[in-house]
């Protein structure tokens, strides 16, 4: 094939004269003349083909530039240098076409649904905190108070650092906008402390920080400018990569599409991460996630499904079902946590066939298959009010059913719900967060519609888990994958088993250490084991500051003060 460069500026486009593909390029420069037909490997093979054009040329049909005949006139008596130019191979220019996820050819594991909020917090009533002691210890079950004392002047961080991320050497300070007076100029800086809270090492920027992604699980951060420019740093706080995305062949491929957009580069770019020694890196754009090498050569690329049209969604239920109930819930299908979505289905299949109506004629029968509807809905957001069994199946009557929920196979009798799609304003569902596993080849990806995709280090999707919210928080420790959004945590075993959730009442943000992982507050810090079990509750006077994790030991602070619990559970 004839083969030319695309030239930046320059106008080209694929053209097939007498079987021969062709590219037709305008306003070629004098070197370039000397590449356009360079792709064919053989002489002789090149010259049939400039000698077909030439005929078309001689009859005044438009072939390419150069002419035939400029071309063979140039050559003329060179035949060395046209050997060469056959033979010379063009570096193959990277195509960036992501992979679209079909959600028919995964594992789809619904989870109880995260409420959009609860209406009983809306004012932020009841707050969690201590009305007379600086530290108060509420529940000493698994640790006690070892430590509570005044910080003194040098131990105290500046007002400055905004935002504080706990890594996996320490807590990384981020002052976003500039403000430390230590480095005028500096747009930003960073101050990181070990796992005791003492200072390791302080540095200025010469960028802002619009965008942060830092992770429990290893020492690496990444950052992205509100120019849209990303940069790497490990845990020396020395810089190891620089990107701008603005001009990433990726995102300028994007933004020549027609997929919509609006706003600036900063809005549309919503996740990025970066993982162990900077060996990968991970950035979005809308509804796709690219991950790239240290060469900016991408490994992959990943769309999620548009809102509209997808082959396989399931109608989710808007719910605000607190804790207490979802606990009622396995309960009442004869479960309890930690349960797998295969034990779910089957408990269903075995009530559903025992009490439908249609089959059972007692008359408390109708009273409890609602209930088992009811608890199937809790624990799988599937709306148990279109649901209607008849014989062997059971149906969810829309317009367009898409997907059909298998529930049981058992003797040749099959139990499912389909489920139709569901319409959405945008076409696109965005992805908002993102989380390298702990063996830093895996990626979460987490969209707006409360979709987590579990990706492979090919790119290719391997799960998907719904949870109805947005995700902010993706964790995967490799013992248990931990997912928050904005009202609620799921902690979830073995890629499918569900073992424990927590309800996000109070704002609550999720921090993950080596022995556990606990939920901070704006005046309080509740600790747990792996699997959710309560360790201790700690509520404040002031507002915590930082939070330091150590091996059996956690350390809170706030402007003043500092604590340290002992873990003994």
């Amino acid at each position: 094939m004839v083969y030319v460069s695309p030239v930046i500026g320059r106008w080209y486009r694929k053209q097939r004269i007498c079987g021969i593909p062709l590219i037709v390029v305008e306003e070629l420069s004098n070197r370039q003349k000397n590449n356009c037909l360079s792709g064919y490997h053989g002489y002789d093979k090149l010259l049939d083909a400039v000698n077909h054009l030439l005929e078309f040329e001689k009859r005044g049909i438009p072939t390419i530039k150069p002419l035939p005949s400029e071309f063979l006139s140039h050559f003329a008596g060179k035949r060395d240098q046209l050997e060469e130019l056959c033979v010379k191979k063009k570096k193959k220019e990277q195509i960036h076409i992501p992979r679209q996820i079909d959600l028919d050819r995964i594992p789809y594991i619904p989870l109880p649904p995260s409420p959009a909020t609860w209406e009983e917090w809306k004012d932020g009533t009841d707050e969690l905190k201590s009305e007379k002691d600086i530290f108060q210890i509420v529940d000493s079950s698994g640790w006690k108070l070892t430590e509570s004392r005044k910080l003194e002047k040098e131990e105290k961080p500046g007002t400055f650092f905004k935002e504080i991320r706990i890594t996996s050497e320490g807590s990384l300070f981020i002052d976003s906008k500039g403000k430390n007076e230590k480095y005028s100029g500096c747009k930003s800086s960073l101050m990181k402390r070990n796992r005791e809270g003492n200072v390791v090492k302080e540095v200025g920027l010469d960028h802002d920080i619009y965008r942060i992604a830092t992770s429990p699980l290893n020492d690496y951060y990444a950052f992205m400018s509100s120019g849209g420019a990303l940069y790497a740093y490990n845990g020396k706080l020395e810089r190891i990569f620089e990107h701008q995305l603005s001009q990433d062949p990726r995102i300028v491929a994007h933004y020549e599409s027609t997929i919509p957009t609006w706003g600036t580069i900063k809005s549309h770019i919503r996740t990025i991460d970066v993982s162990t020694e900077g060996k990968d890196y991970l950035f979005t754009i809308s509804d796709t996630a690219w991950c790239i090498n240290r060469n900016h050569e991408s490994n992959w690329g990943i769309s999620m499904p548009l809102n509209e049209g997808w082959e396989r969604v399931v109608s989710r239920i808007t719910t605000d079902v607190p804790r207490e109930e979802i606990v009622n819930a396995f309960s009442e299908l004869d479960l309890r946590m930690p349960a797998t979505q295969e034990a779910i289905k089957r408990k269903y299949r075995e009530l559903a066939f025992k009490w439908h109506p249609d089959r059972n004629k007692d008359i408390n029968a109708k009273e409890r298959m609602q209930k088992i509807n009811n608890a199937f809905s809790a624990l799988t957001g599937v709306d148990p009010n279109s649901l209607e069994i008849r014989e062997k199946t059971v149906f969810d009557y829309r317009k367009r059913p898409d997907y059909t929920f298998d529930i049981v196979d058992i003797g040749g009798t099959t139990l499912g719900v389909t489920i139709a799609t569901t319409m959405f304003g945008f076409p696109n569902d965005w992805i908002y967060a993102s989380g390298f596993a702990d063996d830093q080849v895996h990626v979460y990806l987490g969209s707006y519609a409360g979709k987590i995709v579990k990706v492979d280090p090919k790119g290719i999707p391997l799960l998907v888990y719904d949870v109805s919210n947005t995700p902010r928080w993706i964790i995967d420790t490799s013992d248990y994958l931990y997912i928050q959004t904005d009202t609620r945590l799921y902690i979830i075993r073995n890629s499918e088993e569900l073992v424990d959730i927590k309800d996000i009442k109070r704002k609550e943000k999720l921090i993950v250490g080596d022995e556990g992982f606990g939920l901070v507050g704006n005046k309080f810090l509740k600790w747990f084991n792996e699997d959710g079990q309560t360790i201790g509750t700690i509520t404040t006077k002031d507002p915590i500051r930082a939070v330091y994790l150590s091996r059996k030991k956690v350390t809170v602070e706030t402007r003043q003060h500092r604590a340290v619990l002992k873990i003994f559970a």
